[in-house]
């Protein structure tokens, strides 16, 4: 029969999360985290600890929580009966008797009517004390804590204990997306590199809890595209023409034949010099007209935010 440690310990196993992990994203101590898995409730200073804790590990394994608490629920009730099973089972039936009439008589049956009301009432008010003085919990599931982003606008999604507390990422407000407590918040970053990202939770009572998440941007490399020119030599007579390709200060000497072209690929600029203009005819990429407006023996062609630009010395 499957325990709620059972449960906690092969959820987290499948999912590939370590004791340490677990303990740096729900800030619940690693020795807590053990016990949860192995059925140690008594470690606990209450019930509402350990119900607390039991919430915020199952919110962040994505775990149903009626099923957790009926689970805890069944566990204690089975520690009880085991304890139970160390008593001597013979007693005998005239003990018995007296011991019943004692306990089930109209007296003791009010006291235990009015002492079960005083400590549910104490227990009541006892739990609204705690949520008034109590921080609130807050659990981030996505992204995780150093994780690479590769887009400059994601999303951050987590738990807190109550849809009343207002969660605040960088300024942003975050929204509920239903009852339980979880959360998502819109965030970016500003520049390629390590961003820490401030995360507080504020209950109505105004108790925080401050969060920090370093996660890492880095963007695809575009790739730049090759742009390409052709040059063609119209005159009876070859053709010689200096090339400088993408800001090199050294120019190249290119040869063209009469009657024929040559084409030049580049990234960012092309530079030309020394060369008859009225001779040749240049072509831009595909274009099957050439370029009219060069009437000197230096230009330059440059491509600034994916515009070519024709320049003319």
């Amino acid at each position: 029969m499957q325990t709620l440690g059972d449960l906690f310990r092969t959820t987290r196993e499948r999912k590939g999360i370590s004791v340490t992990e677990v303990s740096e994203a729900t800030k619940i101590r690693e020795a807590l985290i053990h016990a949860l898995e192995n059925g140690h409730y008594h470690v606990f200073t209450s019930e509402t600890h350990a119900k607390s804790f039991l919430r915020t590990y199952a919110k962040y394994l994505c775990l149903n929580e009626e099923k957790v608490l009926a689970l805890y629920r069944r566990d204690r009730e089975l520690n009880k009966l085991k304890i139970n099973d160390n008593y001597p089972t013979r007693i005998k039936l005239k003990t018995l008797i007296p011991l019943a009439d004692y306990i089930f008589n109209s007296k003791n049956i009010l006291r235990l009517v009015i002492g079960t009301t005083v400590i549910l009432i104490g227990y009541f008010f006892y739990s609204i004390l705690l949520s008034v003085n109590a921080p609130p919990s807050i659990v981030i599931i996505s992204p995780k804590n150093n994780e690479v982003i590769r887009q400059e606008t994601f999303t951050i999604e987590g738990y807190t204990n109550s849809p009343q507390v207002k969660v605040i990422v960088d300024g942003v407000i975050a929204e509920y997306i239903d009852a339980t407590g979880r959360f998502i918040v819109n965030a970016r970053f500003n520049q390629p590199g390590l961003k820490r990202f401030n995360i507080i939770a504020e209950n109505q009572f105004q108790k925080r809890t401050e969060y920090s998440l370093d996660l890492i941007y880095h963007p695809p490399q575009k790739t730049q595209e090759k742009k390409s020119i052709r040059i063609k030599n119209n005159s009876q007579f070859e053709q010689k023409i200096l090339i400088a390709f993408d800001g090199k200060k050294i120019f190249d000497e290119f040869i063209i034949p009469t009657n024929e072209s040559r084409e030049f690929e580049y990234v960012s600029n092309i530079e030309f010099k020394n060369f008859n203009f009225e001779a040749l005819s240049i072509y831009l990429d595909d274009d099957t007209e050439p370029i009219r407006s060069i009437d000197s023996t230096e230009f330059s062609i440059n491509i600034e935010r994916e515009r070519v630009i024709l320049r003319i010395k």
